[in-house]
């Protein structure tokens, strides 16, 4: 569910920090069986590639507890 959330608020501003949200809602797992909407490749052409590259290097092998915390960092 988190994930899936992450991923709107992502699509609602798919600038840099939409970016980060899309990364992040894919760390967390969102549900992609909603095509085309949530469908990944669609999803990551809509926000800037550097951005969203950035960000997932960025969010690669976090832990749990690390992942909650820059979930929030990045709703906050």
């Amino acid at each position: 569910m988190c994930g899936a959330l992450l991923l709107a608020l992502g699509m609602a501003e798919p600038d840099r920090d939409g970016a980060r949200l899309i990364a992040l809602a894919e760390q967390c797992r969102y549900l992609r069986q909603f095509q085309p909407t949530m469908d990944p490749a669609r999803i990551r052409d809509v926000v800037p590639q550097a951005a969203y590259s950035e960000a997932v290097s960025e969010y690669a092998g976090l832990s749990a507890e690390e992942l909650r915390a820059a979930v929030l960092a990045a709703v906050s």
